[in-house]
């Protein structure tokens, strides 16, 4: 049986390059349904000096954010202005949300202090029950013979 990520993880655009000044900005929430677990990717170009980048996953019981709270131990240690042009990751299993009381959604809170930068965060949710179809994605190529 043929594998290949598109087919296999359901790619979001959590939130898109952008050069954002200091402040805070919330992602869509993304429902967990179907899948077992989450990586939020956070692409980071240059951060000016004096800058920091703090990342962190919040549940919501839908996707509108209801009743948003943070998910203890899901978040990233500050990037300092020395930790510009790299990527950091955090790992996330869906059966760690508050299920017992309605929590299904994640989103990702990205927090610039000081000075602007550019980033971009993109969610990968895979181990899915059902399909993911590549939604999320504007185009896909799938070469898998010669």
């Amino acid at each position: 049986m043929l594998h290949n990520l598109t087919q296999d993880v359901r790619i979001d655009q959590a939130l898109p390059p952008a050069s954002r000044a200091a402040g805070t900005v919330t992602s869509t929430y993304l429902s967990m349904d179907g899948h077992e677990m989450v990586t939020a990717l956070l692409s980071v170009g240059a951060i000016t000096a004096s800058g920091t980048i703090d990342m962190k996953l919040v549940q919501a019981t839908d996707t509108s954010g209801t009743g948003s709270k943070d998910i203890a131990g899901a978040s990233l240690v500050q990037i300092a202005d020395t930790g510009g042009a790299k990527m950091y990751a955090i790992d996330f299993r869906g059966d760690l949300l508050d299920h017992t009381n309605g929590f299904t959604c994640v989103a990702v809170v990205l927090t610039t202090a000081a000075a602007a930068n550019v980033s971009s965060v993109t969610f990968l949710r895979y181990r899915g029950r059902r399909g993911s179809n590549a939604s999320g994605l504007t185009q896909r190529v799938l070469k898998v013979t010669q």
